[in-house]
């Protein structure tokens, strides 16, 4: 199974989020989930609530994909945070 994880972020775009993560989903051969900070719920750039399914500690280390949804303000700001950068 491919492990394909998905950041979420605060003020990410659902269209760049949701889009991909459908045809993650139907790949059939897959694991995708989403990853965050926190599990905490994270808003989106439409005001839509997202909970991540691991935080960063506990991840799984052996991805075969890293997704990053675009967006604008939100994605300056992870592109700023040193733990996200990590």
């Amino acid at each position: 199974m491919l492990q394909i994880a998905t950041l979420i972020y605060p003020a990410m775009f659902d269209l760049d989020l949701v889009g991909p993560q459908t045809f993650f989903q139907r790949l059939g051969n897959a694991n995708a989930f989403y990853v965050g900070k926190s599990r905490a719920p994270v808003t989106s750039d439409l005001g839509v609530s997202y909970s991540a399914h691991h935080d960063f500690e506990s991840c799984p280390k052996d991805l075969d994909i890293l997704f990053v949804p675009g967006g604008l303000k939100g994605t300056t700001a992870a592109m700023r945070d040193g733990e996200t950068l990590d």
